[in-house]
């Protein structure tokens, strides 16, 4: 006879032991088969492999979603956010009937593994495929901004304790937190937020040379992303037609910490920026001072387009859902990625219109149509 004992590790890490099974040395296969059922062993055996192709096939999912950095493309989804598609490269056919929208992520880290999700491109890959008079829109996705570390930049967490190091100098030489400080000079050289700009304007150029009029080239971004777009706006105006900013801020929690005193400081002297701007009462980033009420001075810049969602994180008097979960969304710095934010890709295709009208690329009677 021979003694079968099995145990297995359940799902809390306990250990589980199957009941032992006796068999003769010599059993008939329908004496085997039976004798598994018949002693619940097959019953637990096929309910542990059921569970490990669920929690197999979820693992899946969530690793199918995330986009590495090495991963830069054109994106689309159709029009019920669904279908989601990347193509690596830069080629475009017929580049001259195409608008470029390029879209930049977040963040400020400099190694950074994961370039986007593909539920948090939705609203902006949905715009692909849309016409406005001759021209059809492209988005690409900019994933050459995720790990700048290679570029010697600094930022994240990183910037943080520097900032924390620089700080106690320049208070205990009398400085305080001010851009005046000797000691901020190194906290600010090659910031990953220049360095994405330097990035980006390489990718603007590269499809400029192969044929994308820079009228008809266009910048989406979120959060850090965005701050950099309106910069782009303000003072790199004759790469772009017109740039998307979504929730901008980029900076650490530190309370008047020298990286929003230079970009805010920076901005402030812009003339002009022929931007889309869309902010919220309710960005809870941990970024210091970056809601719409802290950034309000933006919309008085000469050519922004100031969007200010709804208090309570509310589109059209509707509370806006988390993708991942569906439950209520409390951070107004997320609602681009929520569906309820779908309403407002009317406003940047008009807002790329009236651009492209005002440069003479389309005629004024030029409409929008959408596949």
């Amino acid at each position: 006879m021979v003694i079968l004992w099995a145990m297995f590790k359940n799902l809390y890490g306990e250990i589980m032991v199957i009941e032992c099974i006796v068999v003769s040395l010599a059993p008939s296969p329908r004496q085997l088969i039976w004798g598994l059922v018949g002693s619940g062993f097959m019953k637990k055996i096929l309910g542990i492999i059921v569970l490990g192709l669920l929690f197999f096939n979820i693992s899946l999912s969530v690793q199918a979603k995330q986009l590495g950095s090495k991963s830069s493309g054109f994106i689309s989804s159709n029009l019920k956010g669904k279908a989601f598609k990347l193509t690596k490269g830069y080629k475009i056919d017929n580049p001259e009937n195409k608008i470029l929208l390029i879209w930049n992520h977040g963040g400020n880290e400099t190694k950074e593994k994961v370039c986007n999700y593909s539920e948090n491109l939705t609203f902006i890959s949905m715009l692909s495929g849309a016409k406005i008079g001759d021209k059809e829109i492209i988005v690409w996705m900019n994933c050459l901004i995720t790990n700048t570390r290679h570029l010697g930049a600094t930022g994240g967490r990183e910037a943080g304790w520097k900032f924390k190091g620089s700080a106690k100098k320049c208070i205990k030489k009398g400085y305080g937190h001010t851009l005046k400080c000797p000691f901020w000079t190194d906290y600010l050289e090659n910031l990953s937020t220049d360095v994405r700009m330097r990035v980006t304007e390489d990718v603007v150029r590269k499809f400029n040379s192969n044929g994308v009029p820079f009228k008809q080239i266009f910048l989406a971004g979120h959060s850090c992303g965005a701050w950099n777009a309106i910069r782009y706006a303000a003072f790199k105006k004759e790469l772009f037609g017109g740039t998307i900013a979504f929730n901008p801020n980029c900076w650490p929690k530190e309370e008047n910490n020298p990286v929003r005193q230079y970009l805010v400081g920076e901005l402030k002297t812009a003339k002009y920026a022929n931007s889309l701007v869309f902010a919220s009462p309710d960005d809870l980033t941990h970024d210091w001072k970056a809601t719409s009420t802290d950034l309000a001075w933006i919309a008085d810049i000469s050519g922004v387009k100031w969007f200010e969602y709804e208090k309570g994180v509310k589109v059209n008097g509707k509370k806006c859902k988390q993708w991942w979960d569906n439950k209520t969304l409390k951070n107004g710095h997320m609602i681009v990625f929520s569906k309820c934010s779908w309403p407002h890709q009317k406003l940047v295709l008009e807002f790329i219109r009236e651009s492209l009208v005002n440069d003479k690329i389309i005629t004024v009677d030029s409409k929008i149509s959408r596949k």
